[in-house]
């Protein structure tokens, strides 16, 4: 549970407010890692034990055009497709593109929002999957 522990009865101990951008990790992350977070560094791009998993490591949004650029870390060689879910519900059914090459160390795929829903889409969610 986030805000309370499983044997707290006592409602004057549970935590009290909002939480906003909450972040998991399926993996155990290095100290640094950790310090650098609680010190108010962005999660995009945090370094991971594990350099295989494909991370986001820039997402730029400009607002006055609608444009969309998302850079991953990559292997040349490889072949990327960019799938979005407007809230989580769909399983990631819908792709901006499923045939990007790699471009080397980092790949990264620019498009506007009119591509994912448009400007009427508050929030979208994106994943990066190797094909």
């Amino acid at each position: 549970m986030i805000g309370t522990h499983k044997n707290d009865d006592d409602q004057a101990t549970r935590f009290k407010g909002c939480l906003d951008e909450i972040v998991v990790w399926d993996e155990v992350l290095p100290v640094a890692t950790i310090q650098a977070l609680a010190a108010g560094e962005s999660p995009i791009g945090a370094p991971s034990p594990n350099s295989d998993y494909l991370r986001v490591t820039d997402l730029t949004f400009d607002q006055d055009t609608g444009n969309i650029s998302l850079t991953w870390n990559s292997k040349a060689g490889e072949n990327y497709a960019l799938f979005f879910d407007p809230d989580l519900s769909g399983g990631f059914l819908s792709d901006v593109d499923d045939d990007i090459d790699s471009q080397g160390e980092t790949t990264t795929r620019s498009f506007n929002r009119s591509a994912i829903g448009g400007a009427g889409a508050l929030k979208v969610f994106f994943k990066i999957v190797k094909n």
